[in-house]
Order: structure tokens, then C-alpha cells, then sequence
């Protein structure tokens, strides 16, 4: 009976749109973290996860500010100016 309840306020009027909207932003939101977190943005994992715009500012992050950034850490280049820098500090 209780469950019938809850689906009903569910799938009447507002219910179902936040429902939807909810189903919508949480994969977005999450993408958007996990991107966030591996670019080391930490402003922007702070901003995407306190504010809720229904994926709008997860989908910008995701495909523009994201691509931006350098490639991956382990990339060849990367790899090399640490040795760099490891060398440096152990001259020093």
C-alpha cells in the first residue's frame, strides 16, 4: 500500500519531471567529477558538485573545459619532465 503511495506522488505532476530531471543530471554530474578529479580542478569539482544547473554546467565542463587541459599524466612527455624535475632536486 505504501509503495503504490510513493509511485503514485511519483508519476503525478511534479514528481515525475523531478524524477526525470534527477535520472538526467546524475550521470552527467558524475562524468563531470570523475573529470574534474583526474584534471586536478579542484574549484571546479567543488562548483559542479555544490551546484545543481540539471547537467548545463556538467555537459560544458565535460566538452570544453575538460579538453582543454593537457593529455593524460602518464603520457610520454609527462613522464620526462618529471625525471626532469627529480634530477634537478637531487643535484640541489
Amino acid at each position: 500500500m505504501e509503495n503504490a503511495i510513493i509511485l503514485n506522488s511519483l508519476t503525478s505532476g511534479w514528481g515525475l519531471v523531478i524524477l526525470l530531471a534527477v535520472i538526467w543530471t546524475i550521470p552527467w554530474k558524475g562524468v563531470a567529477l570523475w573529470k574534474a578529479a583526474g584534471n586536478k580542478d579542484l574549484i571546479w569539482f567543488i562548483v559542479i558538485f555544490l551546484l545543481n544547473t540539471l547537467a548545463v554546467l556538467e555537459i560544458i565542463y565535460i566538452f570544453f573545459i575538460s579538453k582543454k587541459r593537457a593529455g593524460p599524466i602518464d603520457s610520454e612527455e609527462s613522464v620526462k619532465e618529471l625525471e626532469k624535475k627529480v634530477m634537478d632536486i637531487q643535484k640541489e
